[in-house]
């Protein structure tokens, strides 16, 4: 398995003005725990990792250094999270391809 890539896990996250503190709370770990992931100290689980590029809006990809593009290719929604953002992905899910072209236009008004 490839190693984390402590840089960019670091750069992600004051990009995004994420405290340690801040992290370590939403990884549901201490946030000792946190700067030894960021330290180098101790090795998060792919599990971790995967979350890490979640709250980062990023892959995992990139922070184990295997791509160079930081972009994101998943999204985890959980409902209770953010609800309104959960019943419209539903309710998208449950279109034709027609009228989700239709309405990803229309978002785009709002850009």
């Amino acid at each position: 398995m490839s190693k984390l890539n402590l840089e960019r896990l670091i750069e992600c996250r004051e990009n995004l003005g994420i405290s340690k503190r801040n992290m370590a709370m939403k990884l549901h770990v201490s946030q000792p725990a946190y700067i030894r992931y960021e330290s180098g100290a101790r090795t998060p689980s792919i599990q971790v990792i995967n979350e890490m590029a979640n709250i980062l809006n990023t892959s995992s990809e990139y922070l184990l250094g295997l791509s160079d593009s930081s972009e994101s290719n998943v999204i985890i929604l959980k409902k209770e999270d953010n609800p309104h953002l959960f019943e419209i992905v539903q309710k998208y899910n449950s279109i034709d391809d027609n009228q989700k072209k239709r309405l990803l236009s229309y978002i785009d008004l709002f850009k």
